[in-house]
């Protein structure tokens, strides 16, 4: 189930709930994002988790992060294989633009593995309270690899999953 809100005083239609009542429901699920945009209405989107009884809000993939001995290296073949534009190092980090933003997919960065990932790739998820989602995310079985770290605009925390797959959690301070 897919939760829809777009302003106060919800009403449930069929398997969407609008925060405005509309005549949506004559509207096919192909024509509900169209819908939103003509009206300007924000879109959050929820989907019911029904292993855990609750709505879950949804998390977006922002980047991904790879990680390597010889960055140097690893940045040139994926700008002379793909095409990627590497940007100059900040912190050791190179800013990857994987392509333009008029095509779907998501940017990332190339950087020295720490020890604790010494190589490899991971994805980070933008979350609006980080302790929140470290919770959440030890309570279904993660570890935390590294903890909440603060920096200049966001923070970052580090944990791999039930079955081993490395991610990062992002929480951008307002």
């Amino acid at each position: 189930m897919l939760l829809l809100i777009m302003k106060e005083n919800p009403y449930i239609l069929g398997d969407f709930l609008f925060a405005e009542k509309t005549d949506a429901l004559d509207f096919e699920l192909d024509h509900i994002e169209k819908y939103l945009h003509e009206n300007e209405y924000s879109l959050y989107l929820k989907v019911y988790n029904s292993i855990y009884g609750r709505f879950i809000d949804v998390a977006r993939v922002i980047l991904f992060e790879m990680s390597s001995q010889d960055p140097e290296r690893c940045a040139s073949f994926y700008s002379s294989v793909f095409g990627w534009q590497v940007g100059e190092p900040n912190w050791g980090y190179h800013p990857v633009t994987t392509g333009s933003d008029d095509k779907p997919g998501i940017n990332g960065g190339i950087a020295l593995g720490p020890h604790d990932y010494p190589h490899g790739t991971r994805i980070q998820i933008e979350v609006d309270d980080i302790d929140d989602a470290i919770s959440k995310s030890t309570e279904a079985g993660a570890q935390v690899v590294r903890g909440k770290m603060e920096f200049d605009d966001y923070y970052l925390a580090y944990l791999v999953d039930p079955v081993g797959i490395g991610f990062g959690l992002v929480q951008n301070k307002k």
